[in-house]
């Protein structure tokens, strides 16, 4: 009865399957078209590049590339960001700010004004109450958080970027009103360089760039439209790729 029974799941979960985008080389194909599924631990098996993976691994495979799809991808005709040849193996983008905030700001603005008014009524109604002054530290939180959101709010909105690729280095710096700061990584300890969660957005997640390295990463461009990010990350891993050896 059993036997029976897991032979009919198979049979159907075989039978959903009905298109696999392989997530190495993006050929589309049917898995099992030619052969039996035994077993939830038998293997998709790409047959243009022989990328494989369990078929009870399978939607979260396909879940995984309909976020990053593998390309090759072309420069979008709208985008604003520069590409920027300085050698035969160096590379660098220009982004430029946004101008959008992701409706962070507009919270920002919301978030400070109540907490600031809350902390101001509690600051000067509170010297008649000595007491009181014990969560001062816990009162501070709220305009603390305020000022940390609209600092990510303005720098969403107005910061630029420059992404400089070589053999050696990568290094993303962030220019923000005058200010500019470094991020690096080591090119050769590069292990992916994919659309990742950010945040959510009305219960939506909002997906930016992350490079990640063995031992660090770098993350930026979730303001950006969405075949930007797959161009510039298509264009990243392609770049690099003779000098990281552990890219996936």
């Amino acid at each position: 009865m059993f036997a029976a029974l897991k032979k009919g799941m198979l049979k159907l979960a075989a039978g959903t399957m009905k298109d696999f985008i392989c997530p190495k080389c993006g050929l589309k194909f049917r898995p099992f078209e030619n052969r039996e599924l035994n077993s939830f631990e038998d293997a998709i098996v790409c047959p243009q590049c022989g990328f494989s993976v369990p078929m009870r691994d399978a939607l979260k495979t396909q879940a995984e590339v309909k976020v990053n799809p593998p390309g090759a991808f072309e420069k979008p005709a709208q985008t604003k960001i520069e590409r920027k040849p300085v050698s035969d193996t160096q590379l660098l983008f220009y982004i430029p700010s946004s101008g959008r905030s992701g409706g962070m700001l507009f919270f920002a603005i919301v978030w400070n004004a109540l907490s600031w008014a809350f902390f101001c009524m509690f600051l000067f109604g509170s010297h008649a109450k000595p007491q009181s002054w014990t969560v001062l530290p816990f009162a501070s939180l709220f305009p603390l958080v305020g000022i940390v959101t609209a600092y990510i709010a303005l720098r969403l909105r107005f910061a630029v970027h420059l992404l400089y690729l070589s053999p050696d280095q990568i290094r993303l710096q962030r220019q923000l009103f005058g200010k500019k700061r470094n991020y690096d990584l080591m090119t050769s300890r590069v292990e992916t360089v994919l659309k990742k969660e950010f945040y959510k957005q009305n219960y939506q997640p909002v997906y930016g760039i992350e490079i990640k390295a063995i031992d660090g990463k770098i993350r930026f461009g979730s303001m950006l439209a969405d075949d930007e990010k797959n161009w510039l990350c298509w264009e990243i891993r392609e770049f690099i790729r003779p000098y990281a050896q552990s890219l996936q």
